[in-house]
């Protein structure tokens, strides 16, 4: 039972302080994952993406992390990892990294080893949650879109990834059998995590209240892209889509 939680934030937005609000993200989880916690981010003009993770739990190592201050934040993603497979170790801790593909995952991938040889590219640490950065970052090359990349896995799983090559986009999916939540600030920020208490424990650390908090247990495929403040629903069966994204 790992935990994830990601930011795209809004021109206007209703969160003054990014570095702030990605340190509460990860507290807002840490009660799904004591072994290791991570973060990447993009940042700055040129929107470059970052990621810093440490071994331990989020309240120990979140002074650990090397996050910029003062450089504006546009979009994150953020892991406690519950170890399933794989030492609690620096290369087993999220977020995963393939090529451009930086990735955080709850839940269990069953064919890791099939997908990361198919995609071709050489495995880091351990953890079966590498296999998913592996596939999606492949896809283009495989002549597969990020859909049919996804369709390939096996198992359980909940994701959240940055790409390095497209800055602008936080990528969000939800397979069968975990959860994911998201919900609205006022001004258009867009705020996910695995389950709607961490969502609201993520608004009473930052005290930013957020709107038309969503969430769904039971569907089989669902990949939502944030680009500009737009949620753009690949495919979706049965995800309740709230009141004010507009699906394209």
């Amino acid at each position: 039972m790992c935990g994830i939680w990601a930011l795209s934030r809004a021109d206007k937005s209703s969160i003054t302080d990014g570095r702030f609000a990605m340190l509460a993200g990860l507290l807002a989880i840490e009660d799904r994952g004591p072994h290791s916690t991570g973060l990447a981010y993009t940042i700055g003009k040129e929107r470059t993406v970052w990621y810093t993770k440490a071994v331990g739990t989020a309240s120990k190592v979140i002074g650990e992390l090397d996050i910029d201050g003062k450089t504006r934040v546009w979009s994150a993603v953020g892991h406690v990892r519950y170890s399933t497979q794989g030492a609690h170790t620096y290369d087993n801790a999220h977020p995963v990294v393939a090529d451009s593909t930086v990735l955080v995952h709850n839940g269990v991938l069953d064919n890791d080893d099939d997908l990361i040889e198919q995609a071709g590219i050489e495995r880091v640490g351990e953890v079966d949650s590498f296999a998913a950065a592996a596939i999606i970052e492949a896809a283009p090359k495989l002549g597969f879109t990020t859909l049919e990349a996804l369709q390939l896995i096996d198992g359980d799983f909940a994701l959240a990834w940055l790409d390095a090559d497209d800055t602008e986009t936080l990528h969000l999916v939800r397979g069968n059998g975990r959860p994911l939540a998201i919900g609205f600030t006022k001004r258009g920020d867009l705020v996910a995590a695995s389950t709607p208490a961490n969502l609201r424990m993520w608004s009473t650390l930052t005290r930013t209240t957020l709107h038309e908090i969503a969430s769904s247990d039971n569907f089989d495929l669902a990949t939502l892209s944030v680009a500009l403040r737009v949620v753009r629903t690949l495919v979706t069966t049965g995800f309740p889509v709230p009141v004010g994204i507009r699906t394209v």
